[in-house]
């Protein structure tokens, strides 16, 4: 249907695989705009998703940015639907938890130490931690292919590649 029709809208269409795992949908509502039917994700599905999809969303960095936008305002995030979620999809997707745990410690920063995040916030933490320890597996966040360095709070291999898009 669009072919042939780059030239007139000024750019490059490329098609946009999306993968939902069976039974994932929690977290996505449906939206009309300009007459299509639109899948829209919320805050905490976003978030988790970009756990998921990192190189989708534009790297580690990227992700990590969104975390600490959603972070900075507490009315964004409800600690509760996001917990439910990330149990649903850990379900399925185990890395998930280990990912997501590193990555909001790594938003949340000196905020921990300080409390400043909320009780709600560093029960969620302790929740993701114990639940890593009771798997005993290890997982990976990022391309092997750069090295991977170990974080065993998280029980979590990060590529090097993510770490320096982290750092930025």
């Amino acid at each position: 249907m669009l072919e042939n029709k780059e030239s007139t809208i000024g750019g490059v269409l490329a098609p946009i695989k999306s993968h939902t795992p069976k039974n994932m949908i929690s977290g996505i509502s449906q939206a009309v705009l300009e007459g299509s039917q639109l899948p829209i994700s919320g805050i905490e599905r976003t978030l988790i998703d970009a756990t998921i999809y990192t190189e989708e969303v534009g790297g580690a960095g990227e992700a990590l940015l969104w975390f600490k936008t959603v972070l900075s305002s507490r009315q964004l995030l409800s600690i509760n639907e996001f917990r439910e979620l990330l149990n649903k999809v850990h379900a399925q997707i185990r890395s998930v938890s280990a990912r997501i745990g590193f990555a909001l410690e790594r938003a949340l920063g000196d905020r921990i130490a300080s409390l400043d995040v909320g009780t709600e916030m560093v029960d969620l933490l302790e929740e993701i931690q114990g639940r890593m320890i009771e798997s005993g597996t290890s997982y990976n966040w990022g391309p092997k292919a750069d090295g991977m360095v170990y974080f065993e709070r998280w029980h979590l291999h990060v590529s090097r590649k993510y770490l320096n898009q982290l750092r930025v």
